[in-house]
């Protein structure tokens, strides 16, 4: 959401001159950032739209698509397009990614421009909150293979009289799709829309493999571990083997757990099933794991300072200063954080690894440190676009 404020000040400057703007909700390009997950129902993409109209506090109006997707399909899948069209309906301009400073120029075209523009910077817009996923110290990191691509799920949403509120991926190694044999990746979420946590005192999660159709599995039960603590919100991951999988073989499962409530008070015991269908699912989006899940142990598995090397927030700002072993960052709310460059430290630019020297003043920036001690190390910098 990063085009955010150049699209908002274009709908102040152009929407008197009845220029009519919106938001598009499509299938999530990248499901788990800032925390949310993939919806089931039309009201779970509704509920996605207020909530993120309530904390970005746009004034731009929301499309939502069908669960089809027929419009993320006839926009041509692209997760971040743009088009202007005109009262006729004729396409004038599209992208294959959003540019509100080009589509400045394509209104000044057209329309005529403006007497004065508004600066995205001044306008009272809101954030979406950071990614966290606070895990108890059973509940490691899962180290993946390196390439996986997400497969059909299908939740039995009439068998259920309540709302899924633990949302299931399954992602394939490319060689259960072209030869049949590879892992499987489960991952159970709990959707933030709904405020709930796991019950560890009833049990630990666990997922069912009720059927196999054309494909074998190495285990027809998936159980995960079961925190010591009463509650934690944190997912659930397993890797099962499977061999001689055929294209479009199915596995129907059921996913048992506890879910509460904290301030509503209640908690439910449910079963509720899943068909997973093994063919590649290109409304799935692509989770942003960076490099494969390693195990991470917690302080009470570690000692020294090994405990204290632990991955700690993704920082956004803008770069102050860069050299003699530091960096120093201005966040959004005005603030300078100062963190140490270790050796190995590095870049990322437009996907690819590039060395730290990339990096200079004025420069907006994303940083993902460790917890070495009081001051906290960088582990990378990913140089981000500007903004207009």
């Amino acid at each position: 959401m990063r085009k955010v404020p150049g699209l908002e000040a274009l709908q102040r400057d152009y929407g008197p001159k009845g220029v009519k703007f919106y938001y598009v909700y499509k299938a999530l390009a990248h499901p788990e950032l800032h925390g949310y997950v993939t919806p089931y129902t039309l009201q779970e993409r509704l509920a996605h739209v207020r909530e993120a109209r309530r904390r970005l506090r746009t004034q731009i109006p929301w499309i939502v698509d069908a669960m089809d997707n027929r419009i993320k399909h006839a926009f041509g899948d692209r997760p971040n397009s743009e088009f202007l069209i005109d009262p006729e309906g004729i396409v004038l301009v599209k992208r294959a990614w959003s540019n509100p400073q080009a589509l400045r120029a394509d209104l000044e075209r057209i329309v005529g421009p403006v007497a004065q523009r508004t600066d995205p910077d001044e306008l009272e817009l809101g954030r979406l909150p950071g990614r966290s996923e606070a895990r108890p110290a059973e509940l490691p990191r899962l180290e993946l293979p390196a390439a996986l691509v997400p497969v059909r799920v299908r939740p039995h949403l009439a068998t259920s009289t309540e709302p899924f509120y633990a949302k299931l991926r399954v992602e394939a190694e490319r060689s259960v799709l072209r030869t049949g044999s590879g892992k499987l990746y489960f991952g159970l979420r709990l959707d933030p829309l709904y405020g709930v946590h796991w019950n560890n005192l009833v049990g630990p999660v666990k997922v069912s493999i009720d059927a196999a159709d054309r494909i074998r599995v190495s285990k027809t039960a998936l159980v995960a571990p079961r925190p010591e603590q009463d509650s934690d919100a944190a997912p659930r991951e397993f890797l099962l083997d499977v061999t001689d999988a055929q294209r479009g073989a199915t596995l129907r499962v059921t996913v048992h757990y506890a879910a509460c409530h904290g301030k509503e008070g209640w908690c439910k015991i449910l079963a509720q099933q899943f068909t997973i269908i093994l063919e590649r699912d290109p409304d799935a989006g692509r989770v942003l794991r960076g490099r494969a899940r390693r195990p991470v142990r917690s302080e009470r598995a570690t000692d020294g300072d090994q405990a204290a090397r632990r991955s700690g927030p993704l920082l956004r700002g803008t770069v102050v200063q860069v050299g003699s072993g530091q960096l120093l960052l201005r966040t959004a709310d005005g603030d300078t954080i100062k963190l140490r460059l270790l050796p190995g430290s590095y870049a990322v630019q437009r996907g690819k690894r590039v060395a730290l020297q990339t990096v200079r003043s004025g420069q907006r920036v994303a940083v993902r440190t460790i917890a070495t001690g009081a001051t906290p190390a960088v582990r990378y910098v990913l140089l981000l676009p500007s903004e207009p």
